[in-house]
């Protein structure tokens, strides 16, 4: 049986549901996987009145970088 007993989001400790463990007793687990971030967007985790909130903010593209060269 599985039983999870800690869960974060970015740095912070997260309380882990009741109930949890139940739930993914019969289900398919993946093996662990290293996190996907898309490059397009910097990923911060913020702390506002006891929530936390996942800030997804896209990355400026120098215009150079899209536009077509001439050779």
């Amino acid at each position: 049986m599985i039983v999870v007993t800690k869960m974060k989001l970015g740095d912070y400790e997260v309380p882990v549901p009741v109930g949890l463990s139940e739930l993914l007793k019969d289900t398919w687990v993946m093996k662990e996987r290293p996190d996907t971030v898309n490059p397009e967007y910097t990923r911060r985790i913020e702390k506002k009145n006891g929530r936390l909130y996942t800030i997804l903010t896209k990355k400026e593209v120098n215009r150079h970088d899209k536009t077509p060269q001439r050779v």
